[in-house]
């Protein structure tokens, strides 16, 4: 992805687990949160971990 849009798979994740613009889908968040753990975004690795949880119960 290019460097000027890092912050983009986070903030689209952001949106999906909290339905801000969007209906609020987990699993859309979690894919988009994964992009940005995997471009070392530790707070995504963070968020996606706990969605995980919420995703499993």
């Amino acid at each position: 992805m290019d460097q000027g849009y890092a912050k983009a798979p986070f903030n689209l994740g952001f949106l999906y687990e909290h339905g801000h613009g969007v209906v609020k889908d987990y699993v859309d968040s979690a894919k988009w949160y994964k992009k940005a753990a995997d471009q070392g975004n530790k707070i995504a690795e963070a968020l996606l971990k706990s969605l995980t949880k919420k995703i499993e119960i």
